[in-house]
């Protein structure tokens, strides 16, 4: 084959090789652009029903404030841990805790020190969650009824619904899920990080006030 007809050869073999690769790439990238269009609209029609700040040009971001006036903002990421992180600033103190749904596995509390694991709230409470803290007594606070109502009626139905990961540390609270989530466990994310944001806030009975 002469100098020509191999570079013609070579053109239209990277031709066709480029376009094998492109395609799939093309399809792949439509997809998570229609997801990610998906997203950002439910989100902003969620935060319209319920009176929520909605951002949306470079990172999804819903925010809102709390009966004391403090903000909360709860973001869509691509991140490993999860997709979708509420959280708000809380009162710092030593205490710290990191409840797991135990759908995500054994409890690895990494950057935790000293946490230990607590049989604290109701049995059905104990088999969905690993509860760790550097207390029970800061557990127990933590899991007030309407905090616990919240946790018992997480969704159940897909593993990644099932999927969660609470953190309190150095004042700050977050929740992680994943985006397998419709509007309504959205709404209830928000419920259950002003529920949790209430007990911490809230002196315990045993505490003077």
């Amino acid at each position: 084959m002469s100098g020509p007809e191999s570079l013609v050869f070579f053109a239209r073999y990277m031709i066709v090789a480029i376009l094998c690769f492109a395609g799939p790439l093309a399809i792949y990238l439509l997809i998570l652009y229609i997801v990610e269009r998906k997203n950002r609209t439910q989100l902003r029609d969620l935060a319209v029903a319920q009176g929520w700040q909605y951002q949306g040009h470079l990172f999804m971001r819903l925010s809102g404030t709390d009966d004391a006036g403090d903000t909360w903002t709860l973001k869509l990421t691509n991140g490993e841990l999860a997709n979708y992180v509420w959280q708000t600033a809380v009162p710092a103190t030593p205490s710290r805790a990191l409840l797991i749904n135990k759908e995500k596995g054994q409890l690895k509390p990494t950057g935790f020190s000293r946490l230990t694991l607590f049989p604290v709230g109701s049995p059905e409470i104990q088999r969905r969650y690993h509860m760790a803290a550097n207390s029970a007594a800061f557990l127990e606070n933590l899991l007030t009824p309407a905090v616990e109502q919240i946790l018992l009626n997480w969704p159940q139905q897909t593993r990644q619904q099932r999927q969660m990961r609470i953190s309190v540390k150095n004042g700050r609270l977050a929740i992680y899920i994943n985006r397998d989530h419709t509007n309504e466990t959205i709404a209830q994310l928000v419920e259950l990080g002003l529920a949790m944001k209430q007990a911490l806030t809230t002196p315990p009975n045993n505490s003077p006030v």
